[in-house]
């Protein structure tokens, strides 16, 4: 299989290297829009990465680009008066934005990052059982690239996703009622005596609290999170003069620490970040392409999740890649991949708003400052056990004979849930007539080779994935162990997460 990545930013670096650790896909190509092998001054300052991007990197043999970033071990809430909390964190880190770009460019081979190649539209077209599928990539300098049988495209553009666009012409993120402005600079003095503490400052009633960290010995990043609707954003272009006028006019009375650092805040690295406020598109996945990191949900900032559920969907999309024995199964893995992450990542949508409502509502200083690992769906993803396709067969075939008889297939559409029709669909699906269901036909059931109308069991079309087989075995119930045993000592062949190869 070979897989084209529209971004190179945190999302496609990782997913390129996910692909190749996890899944054995080597044949990898992302497409960036930056015209330079030096990143941008401006490349997003710095970020919290949480415990489960820690992880996430880890599963892929990145976990050294933290090397030089530091250990945040300490929250530290405040109002301008009064300290609020003082709260021990997990294995999070305080990190730039390019130090983990670098970091990842850094283990690609060569030929794999194609710089000035920004990707302006996608095209589409239907497909014979009346699904959708990318047929073409078209470029900023009018470039056309058509998509091949067999290939993968994932967006990992961001919130202006041209694939978002193409599959949902309709859909549209509003801007977040609450942005940031985002600074950093050089203050060794003001960078230790930080030290390992997220340092955030709350102003009650007033929609309005600024962070400080610092993600490198020398280096102070500084937000200022604001309520728009009651503070006007700085004009595009302001002066650092008129950038100063306003940081100050709205911290004039906050802590030692913060005015330290506005003292010293080298405005010319401004930016004010303008936050979008967005549910899960409607579709996120056609027959050969999906979307993955802020291009299919953008996070609120008060997460500080947007790059760790970034690294999330790298590992989870190519774990999904690796249980795939035919190129075939790919809609029907893809689908699985967007319902796994649709339900995880939620979670994280829910929280931000939540905290966003607190931020703006309430006169009461509670606002949190970010949504830590625990909601994370990852750590359990990366305990499952192997989980394949042919592992689910042979948990269905109880009689261990290496097919599924009409009894076998009844009992298995009653046991999974998907009442149907047996009758009929095991006719369609029993291709040859022999009055038994072997592997080959259930793949090709999988693929949509039988007909797409067909029910029952087969509906783990949309849950083929590492999560949604798993969650299939586990509901066969006690025929499960001992269907396993079988496989582990009898089935040749058997995919699994690491073996799997496209």
């Amino acid at each position: 299989m070979r897989v084209r990545i529209i971004g190179g930013g945190v999302a496609g670096l990782s997913l390129a290297l996910a692909l190749q650790e996890r899944a054995g896909v080597d044949e990898v190509v992302i497409y960036e829009r930056e015209t330079s092998e030096s990143l941008p001054q401006k490349l997003g300052h710095g970020l919290i990465l949480m415990e489960n991007g820690v992880s996430a990197l880890a599963s892929i043999g990145c976990e050294d680009v933290l090397g030089g970033s530091k250990s945040l071990r300490r929250t530290v809430m405040q109002t301008p008066s009064a300290p609020l909390r003082d709260e021990a964190m997990g294995e999070v880190f305080s990190v730039t934005r390019a130090a983990i770009v670098e970091g990842l460019r850094a283990r690609l081979g060569a030929g794999v990052l194609k710089l000035s190649r920004r990707c302006v539209a996608i095209e589409t077209a239907a497909t014979s059982a009346g699904r959708c599928r990318v047929t073409a990539l078209v470029f900023a300098d009018g470039a056309r690239e058509l998509i091949a049988e067999g290939e993968l495209v994932v967006d990992a553009s961001g919130w202006r996703s041209p694939l978002c666009a193409a599959l949902n012409p309709d859909f549209s993120r509003k801007p977040s009622r609450v942005k940031e402005l985002v600074t950093s600079t050089p203050i060794p003095a003001l960078a230790e005596r930080l030290g390992d503490a997220f340092v955030k400052t709350v102003f009650p009633g007033r929609g309005i609290a600024f962070g400080l960290l610092s993600p490198t010995p020398d280096r102070v990043i500084g937000f200022l999170q604001f309520d728009s609707e009651r503070i006007s954003p700085p004009s595009r272009g302001a002066s650092e003069e008129a950038l100063r006028d306003f940081l100050h006019g709205l911290l004039g009375d906050a802590p030692a620490l913060v005015r330290e650092y506005l003292d010293g805040a080298d405005l010319s690295t401004a930016h004010v970040w303008h936050p979008v406020d967005a549910d899960i598109p409607l579709a996120v996945h056609c027959d050969n392409a999906v979307m993955i990191g802020d291009a299919a949900h953008p996070l609120l900032p008060f997460t500080s999740q947007g790059v760790s559920a970034a690294l999330e969907d790298s590992v989870m999309l190519a774990d999904t890649l690796a249980v795939l024995a035919h190129v075939g199964e790919l809609p029907a893995a893809l689908a699985g991949f967007a319902a796994d992450r649709r339900e995880d990542v939620a979670v994280y949508i829910d929280q931000g708003r939540r905290i966003l409502e607190d931020f703006v509502e309430t006169c009461e200083p509670s606002t949190l400052p970010f949504i830590d690992g625990g909601a994370s769906k990852l750590g359990e993803h990366l305990a499952l056990p192997a989980a394949s396709l042919s592992g689910l067969f042979v948990a269905l075939d109880v009689n261990g004979d290496g097919r599924l008889d009409r009894d076998e297939y009844g009992q298995a559409l009653a046991r999974l849930g998907l009442a149907g029709d047996a009758e009929r669909t095991f006719r369609e699906l029993d291709r040859d007539g022999s009055g038994g269901l072997d592997l080959g036909e259930v793949r090709q059931g999988i693929r949509g080779e039988a007909d797409p109308s067909s029910s029952g069991l087969f509906r783990v079309r949309g849950r083929l994935s590492p999560r949604g087989i798993s969650s299939l075995l586990g509901a066969l119930g006690s025929a499960v162990s001992s269907a396993l045993g079988r496989e582990n000592s009898r089935l040749e062949g058997h995919t699994t997460l690491t073996e799997g190869r496209l």
